[in-house]
């Protein structure tokens, strides 16, 4: 299990890929947060913007940061063409950003 807000998460995470394939051939960013998705409406109390935007962006993009960057050394060892893959949508917009 990963936490992209936890740093030993993160490093565990990487030591286990190294002990256990050596190298990564591929990462795929895919894990975020969003709050008051529209598939939740009526099932998790409503947070304000203000609330939501600090642990937002630590996970979302700080988060995804220090993944990528903690598994670079494994990426680089890959035999094939390592690739790292950012998944996103626009639920993960920020409100006034551009669509």
């Amino acid at each position: 299990r990963l936490d992209l807000t936890d740093a030993a998460s993160i490093a565990a995470t990487r030591d286990y890929v190294e002990a256990s394939f050596g190298r990564l051939d591929a990462l795929v960013n895919n894990a975020a947060i969003c709050f008051n998705d529209p598939t939740l409406y009526g099932k998790v109390p409503h947070t304000p913007f203000e609330q939501q935007a600090r642990l937002t962006v630590e996970t979302n993009y700080f988060g995804s940061l220090a993944v990528t960057e903690a598994m670079l050394p494994l990426l680089r060892r890959s035999r094939a063409s390592p690739r790292v893959v950012n998944v996103a949508s626009a639920a993960g917009r920020l409100r006034g950003s551009p669509a």
